[in-house]
């Protein structure tokens, strides 16, 4: 970003934080910025997973009633039930959501330091190479 979005003054200490998944950061006095940062990823991937299981079966009921020749049937499951406005919608406000939550932890932390160190806890993450489905699809999300 080539803006700043706030002009207030940052505060003058140090401060260290760790990034992570569950919160945003954790300060070095143990504060945390950004809790339940986890639960908005995990929460929209399922509800995501979910709602894709349904219109994959949505999808594959359009395609038998194609095959059989039920051809305006098999349109108006595509054209009313198979689009992406919805959820292209949903998914932006999703984003618009994390973002906000990051920036207002960000924000937190800027108040109080002049200096901050930071430290990535998320590579112990992708060090490991096989996960659960679910958990590498919360992460990915």
């Amino acid at each position: 970003e080539t803006q700043a979005c706030s002009t207030k003054p940052g505060g003058s200490g140090t401060v260290g934080v760790d990034k992570g998944y569950t919160e945003a950061y954790t300060a070095s006095e143990g504060e945390r910025h950004g809790e339940s940062l986890g639960d908005l990823p995990a929460q929209e991937s399922d509800a995501c997973k979910v709602k894709g299981q349904r219109r994959h079966q949505l999808r594959d009921l359009e395609g038998k009633h194609r095959a059989k020749g039920h051809t305006r049937k098999a349109d108006n499951l595509r054209h009313h039930n198979l689009g992406h406005r919805k959820r292209d919608r949903r998914q932006v406000r999703h984003r618009k959501q994390v973002r906000d939550h990051l920036c207002q932890a960000a924000h937190a932390v800027v108040d109080k330091a002049g200096i901050i160190a930071c430290e990535d806890l998320s590579a112990s993450m992708q060090s490991t190479k096989v996960r659960h489905r679910d958990t590498n699809r919360r992460l990915n999300g």
